[in-house]
Order: structure tokens, then sequence, then C-alpha cells
């Protein structure tokens, strides 16, 4: 056994430096490896070697290791990719999928195609020794690049538990190696990849608008819109044409060549305003400076940020359920789907950049009616404690009440009898909570999701910031625009009526829902409609940046890896 592994480390050692037969260590040439030896070289490499050298890059991945080797394990250590001296069809089928890689939001890059196609290419030129070696070692890189390219299909190229905390979701479970038995077995690779892609429509959605964007870019992509005084209907400009030129390159493909106006008429208008509607712009039919902005991010940027939400639709779980809460934090827009069906559309106001609204799942458990709001310390130290040392009727003109502590036997302690003046952030251990009220911040009802980061829904008495484009200004939870409404729906069981009485009432009072609804916070800064258009987001929170630079930081590391073979 130990010669065939020294066999398997020579060869390999030529086929990692792309040389064939003449490597110096070829003394081994015209010996023959019997079928029963192939399985036995399959196994001492998996067993025995470091099988990372048979994927793109050196992974450290146990996960992957263990697919390879169940895998081969499961199949008694047989070539898995041939047959009767030759590769089977699954083989082609393999490679062409790899090829296509960008099709999928993957990268073409990350898996080792050319060795593949090399080997594919000269393994039955050879003699009958070189010939066995470079089967195994096709075999090997066939297998580590299906469970690999799988690995990426299933969870993605990166782990979001990675970037910071910033996500918070369960990876989706998959069997690789049972996956790709069934793939050869069944003769039909594609399908068997097609399975563990997410069954989102949201996903196929993004997948096309994908291949329109690299289209876009193949034609050239567009050109940048000077920036310049405000433009609007009448109007005459050079900057028309360039706006125009514009969109067409984008929204009107087939007049990307027409001839355009340099005067501003009312189609410019109407094309201007479905633009606007598309990036959460103010539907002002104007070319403002901040459409202009938007305008000139270019067609590379907008393909990698369809990526970048392809992937996480991969860290999502298989569904969301029949029924359940969305909210898009860059939209601002909350959805409840009701038997697979939109129920109800709103605006939600979300957290600042500092105080950044956390993406993640869990479930609405029950309603709290005329709430008080037990202020979180951070704002009571940094915000409140220095108006109140200002102030000494701070608290009491805004309804607030100071309480001994957090536990549930604190009692209710009058402002009177605390020295403010010597009062400190750091040794402040009151807690302060305002009384229910239409002053109250939380407004007349939040919606509870128990989790360790007290995120939840609630209504609000600062209704006109709804109006607002851009909504980021909360601490982190999530303000709806009808709160009302929200609360009807989840309580079928109490009519309109009921719903207010509870909300107007001076007195807290807590409603379990019967029906629980799973909630989902999400963070999608691209997405396609139910029209079919392609909408784009800022990124709020700089999150899609951090996402490509940890992508960018693991294609240079592997192809450092790559380049030093």
């Amino acid at each position: 056994m130990t010669r065939y592994l020294i066999i398997v480390l020579l060869a390999g050692a030529t086929f990692m430096s792309c040389k064939r037969t003449d490597h110096p260590d070829n003394q081994y040439q015209g010996r023959e490896i019997a079928e029963e030896d192939i399985s036995a070289v399959i196994q001492t490499v998996i067993d025995s070697h470091d099988i990372s050298g048979f994927f793109p890059y050196q992974l450290e991945d146990t996960v992957l290791f263990n697919a390879m080797k169940s895998f081969y394990r499961a199949r008694e250590y047989e070539l898995a990719w041939n047959e009767d001296d030759e590769l089977l069809p699954q083989t082609e089928e393999f490679i062409a999928i790899l090829e296509d890689a960008e099709k999928e939001g993957l990268e073409r890059e990350d898996y080792d195609i050319r060795r593949i196609k090399m080997f594919r290419d000269d393994v039955f030129e050879s003699d009958e020794f070189q010939k066995n070696m470079k089967l195994i070692y096709l075999d090997l890189m066939l297998t580590a690049n299906y469970i690999l390219y799988a690995h990426h299909t299933v969870r993605g190229r990166i782990d979001p538990g990675t970037l910071g905390g910033i996500w918070k979701c369960t990876p989706r479970e998959c069997d690789l190696a049972a996956n790709l038995r069934a793939g050869i077995e069944e003769q039909n690779i594609a399908a068997s990849l097609d399975s563990l892609k997410p069954q989102y429509r949201q996903f196929r959605k993004l997948k096309g608008a994908l291949s329109l964007y690299r289209a876009i870019i193949m034609t050239g992509g567009w050109d940048t819109v000077p920036q310049g005084p405000e433009l609007a209907v009448g109007d005459t400009s050079v900057r028309v044409a360039a706006a125009w030129k514009r969109l067409n390159a984008e929204i009107n493909r087939s007049e990307k060549e027409k001839e355009v106006p340099q005067i501003f008429d009312r189609d410019l208008e109407s094309t201007l305003k479905y633009f606007q509607k598309r990036h959460g712009l103010e539907e002002s039919g104007k070319l403002d400076e901040a459409t202009v902005r938007v305008m000139n991010i270019p067609a590379t940027d907008r393909t990698n940020q369809i990526k970048l939400n392809i992937e996480r639709l991969r860290w999502l779980p298989d569904s969301f359920g029949s029924h359940y809460i969305l909210v898009n934090i860059p939209e601002y827009k909350m959805r409840v789907v009701e038997n697979g069906n939109e129920a109800m559309e709103m605006r939600v106001i979300v957290g600042k950049k500092m105080n950044s609204t956390p993406i993640f799942s869990d479930t609405m458990e029950y309603l709290v009616f005329a709430p008080y709001w037990n202020v979180p310390n951070s704002i009571a130290t940094e915000e409140i404690l220095p108006k109140q040392i200002e102030n000494s009727s701070y608290l009491a003109e805004h309804n607030y009440e100071l309480l001994s502590g957090w536990g549930k036997d604190a009692s209710v302690v009058h402002p009177i009898w605390v020295n403010w003046k010597k009062m400190k952030r750091d040794s402040f251990k009151f807690r302060i909570r305002q009384k229910p009220g239409p002053w109250n911040a939380l407004g007349h009802v939040k919606f509870i999701f128990p989790n360790d980061m007290d995120i939840y829904l609630h209504d609000t008495p600062t209704d006109h910031l709804f109006s607002r484009a851009e909504r980021d200004f909360s601490h982190g939870c999530i303000r709806i625009e009808e709160p009302a409404k929200l609360a009807d729906f989840l309580l079928p069981d109490k009519d309109t009526e009921e719903i207010e009485e509870l909300m107007a009432a001076e007195n807290e009072t807590v409603v379990p829902l019967k029906k629980q609804y799973p909630v989902h916070i999400l963070y999608w800064t691209t997405w396609v409609d139910d029209d079919g258009k392609v909408n784009f987001r800022d990124d709020l929170y700089d999150f899609d940046q951090v996402q490509l630079n940890a992508i960018e930081r693991h294609r240079n590391r592997d192809l450092d890896l790559i380049s030093e073979r």
C-alpha cells in the first residue's frame, strides 16, 4: 500500500506542475495497475493523504473533506466518473456547469476547470500506468470540485458568520456525498445540483436580472451623466441627451443607439420617475443631484450587487413557510404573507447606521398594547441623563418614570430624591421608562418576537417621518406605518373597535397570538418585483461592501495558493 501511495504522490507532483511523462520520476511508467489496485490507491489517498490538494485551492474545511471521504467510502473507493475505460457523460455535463458558473452568481475562477480539462483531453493518450494515474487524479479532482460547487450552491462562497456578527442565520444542511452519488447513478449531474439551489422565486428572478446586466456590460455598459443644475420639463441642455443615453442603455435597450433630444420633455420626466421609483428615490421626475448620483453607478457595480444578493438567498432557510412577516431594511418596507400571498405592505423606519437594525429571524408571539417604554441604558445615559441634569423637570415633562433598577421588584423613585448634579453615566443604576400614552416613543402597541437583541416592531408618535424616501431614524427597532392594521390582522378574534380601545388604554395589556408568525428581517439591496422590474437600493449600512471585501479576500488568498503550485 505504501508503494502505491508513493506512486500517487510522485504522479501528483507531476500533474500539479502541469508536466506529463517527461517527469524525472517516470521510472514507474509502463507498470500496470490492476483495477483492484486503483481502488486501493484511492483508499490510501482518501484515508492517508491530505486531500485538500485535490480541491482548487488549499481549503481548511472539514465539512468538504468529510463529504469527499464519505463519497468514496460508500462506493468502496471505485472510480466514480469512469466506466469500462471511458469517462462517463456526466463528466462533460459537469464541466459545462462549471463553465457557466457565472450564470448562478458564482465565479468560474473558483473551480479547477483548466486542470480538469487538461487531464480529460490526454488521459487516454498515455501509457497504461500514466492513464490509470491520470484517471485517479481526474476522478478525485472532479469529485472535489463537485463538492465545492455544491457547497457554494447550498451555503454560498463565504460563511456569513465570519462577517462580524452582521448576519445571524442558520446554514442550510445537505448531504453533499449522497447528492453526488445520486447525480452519477441517475446520470443527471445538473438535476442533482438544481435540487440544492434556493427554491425562492426571487432566486430565479435575480439570476434573470444578472443575465440582463451581464449583457449590458458586454455591450459597453453606460456612460456617466455630468452633474449640474437641476433640470425639469422644458429645460434644454446637453445633459438631457446624456440622461436619455444613460436610461436607454439600461431601460429602453432597443433605443440605445437612437438619436436623443436635448429638450427635457414629458417622456423623459416619465422615464425618470420610473427610474427613481426602482431606486427608492423621490419620484420627482427631475434630473436632480441624487438621481444623477445613482445613474452614475457603473453597470459592473450593479452586477456585483446582484451577485451579493443572490449569495444572501443561499443563507436563508429552505422556506419561509406559508405565513410570515418580512422586513427589508434597505427598502424601508414590511410585508405580511399569508398562504403564500402578500396580505399587506407598509412603510417602516429602521435603525440609523450607528444603531443598525440587526439581520435575523425569529417568531412573533404576542402584542403589548399601551406599552411602557423601558429606555435602553445606552439611551438613558447618553441622551436623557444629560438633559435631566440640565433640567430637573425633564423626566416629568416627558412622561418618564424613574425606577430603582431593572429587576421585577424595582420600585418607582421620585426624581427629587436623586442628586442629579453628581450623577455620572458609569454610576447610573436606575431604569427610566416612559408611561403609556400618545407621547410614548413606542406609540400605542408593540409586536414582540423575543430575542436577545431586544428588537421588535412598534408604533410611533412621529408618523410624519414615513413620508421621507430614506427612513433610517430609529435606535434599531422597527417602527411601522399602520400598527392598528397589522394588529387587526394578527388578532382576527378581536374587532377593530376593540383594537382601538386597547391601543388607547392607560394601562399596559399583553395579548398572546393564537397563530404565531415567523419574522424575517433581511437586507436586500436589489430584488425583482412582481412586475419583473429590477430594483436597487443604497447600501444603507455598507453591508454590501463588507460582503464584497470578504469575497475578495477569500479569492485573493485562493489565487495566491493556486499560483504557488
